[in-house]
């Protein structure tokens, strides 16, 4: 398993899935002109994880979003990987979500909240 890093751009978010603590980070702007092909990267990287479960030591795994703008397609995407680590709370794995906004934000809120319930996975919100 390999740490993905990825520098941000105007339309898409730095990312940085590191394997080695199970930490997922996503900041910036995620509006990329081909979403699908942006987010396949993590969804593969999220599937790398699931497939070598039974070997890693540790089973906390963090998701960090400090995003300043998400479109809908992106969201969609943020699902799709989030159900998939729901495979892995399933076999023994927690999952920690933060989401955090700008404090005048209250759209970015929203949309975490949205996030977060149609997902089923409990976030907790921070301010930046």
């Amino acid at each position: 398993m390999k740490r993905l890093i990825v520098s941000s751009t105007d339309y898409t978010p730095a990312l940085d899935l590191n394997p080695a603590n199970l930490t997922m980070v996503f900041k910036g702007v995620s509006r990329p002109e081909n979403v699908g092909l942006f987010y396949q990267q993590v969804i593969d990287w999220v599937d790398d994880i699931a497939a070598k479960a039974e070997q890693l030591t540790t089973k906390a795994i963090k998701i960090i979003f400090k995003l300043d703008y998400c479109n809908s397609a992106s969201q969609k995407y943020i699902l799709i990987f989030l159900e998939r680590l729901l495979e892995l709370r399933n076999k023994g794995f927690s999952l920690d979500v933060e989401w955090h906004y700008d404090e005048g934000d209250d759209k970015m809120l929203e949309d975490g909240e949205d996030i977060a319930d149609a997902v089923g996975i409990e976030f907790s919100f921070h301010t930046f």
